[in-house]
């Protein structure tokens, strides 16, 4: 069933979204992520990632906090190519230093030296630079 959308949401541009990445999100080596237990802000996140082109899916999922089970829904961004894209898009409205280290440590991810099969070698050495250039390297 299509879910549909409320028609009083806005996308986000890209400074909200970094807002919210600083204070409500994580970046990971593998994923970008927003929490929220209301999911009409980040469906306004996504839509505004996707219009910046960057896909964007949101899950939900059920969560213990303070000991009671409540809804959690969480904004999704996956892919080094993506991730970057949304990092370069964002960084300049996160201000925290927990979420600039984390953009820090994903920075030293792209760097590491990696063994990788021979068929995949130039498919992920090509995303890894298109993905540093993205972050502005």
């Amino acid at each position: 069933m299509k879910r549909n959308r409320n028609p009083n949401g806005r996308p986000m541009n890209a400074c909200e979204r970094g807002n919210w990445i600083d204070t409500e999100g994580s970046i990971e080596e593998t994923m970008l992520r927003v929490y929220q237990t209301e999911r009409q802000p980040l469906e306004d996140y996504c839509t505004g990632a996707i219009l910046d082109g960057v896909p964007c899916t949101i899950g939900t999922y059920k969560v213990k906090y303070k000991g009671k089970e409540i809804l959690e829904h969480r904004a999704v961004i996956t892919g080094m190519m993506n991730m970057a894209k949304e990092i370069g898009l964002t960084r300049k409205c996160i201000r925290t230093q927990a979420r600039k280290q984390q953009i820090q440590n994903f920075r030293q991810f792209l760097q590491k030296p990696r063994k990788l099969p021979k068929g995949l070698e130039p498919i992920i050495t090509e995303r890894i630079r298109k993905a540093k250039k993205l972050l502005g390297e």
